[in-house]
């Protein structure tokens, strides 16, 4: 067994292994609430930034590190209980349930019911239902990452992606 001698390799290891643990309960970074001083802290390379992992809202969780399971608040492309990728219709729902969960606020009561059953928001004068365009398409790793995707009436969509085609109504001004 090896004896570590230089105090900064050893709190290294010991931050590399709370960032671990923190990873591995899908928490996000590296909480600094030790002794450790913030140099300290800074001078590791903790093994969060190395997966680049991000868990919150907004975030993708990464390919190399994505959790089973899925809860409203969890990232969108977290695998499926029995550890699949995921289908667009899947992660398609569990956007809008997030974006009911953590933007309540920004919503009608009458939105906010079907974005908690996992449907988009509709618009009021012309009745359609937002949509989630793919920013770089989908033919790229992860494509369903919270990144990828923007959110876009039919119209928008329409004009942005040449594959969607869109005659329905629009509303005035647009």
């Amino acid at each position: 067994m090896a004896v570590i001698k230089n105090n900064r390799i050893l709190k290294c290891l010991l931050m590399m292994a709370v960032s671990l643990l923190l990873v591995l309960s899908f928490s996000i970074g590296v909480s600094v609430s030790t002794n450790y001083d913030r140099q300290e802290a800074d001078a590791c390379i903790t093994i969060s930034q190395r997966l680049s992992v991000k868990t919150s809202y907004g975030k993708s969780s990464g390919n190399l590190s994505k959790p089973k399971g899925w809860k409203v608040g969890d990232p969108i492309d977290n695998l499926t209980k029995a550890g699949n990728e995921p289908s667009w219709s899947t992660v398609r729902a569990r956007y809008w349930k997030n974006k009911a969960y953590y933007h309540a606020d920004d919503y009608l009561e009458s939105d906010l019911i079907r974005m908690r059953k996992g449907l988009p928001p509709i618009e009021p004068e012309t009745g359609a239902s937002m949509e989630l365009h793919h920013i770089n398409g989908r033919d790229i790793p992860n494509p369903h990452n919270i990144d990828n995707l923007m959110e876009v009436w039919p119209w928008e969509h329409a004009e942005r992606d040449s594959n969607r085609h869109y005659t329905g109504p629009r509303p005035k001004g647009e």
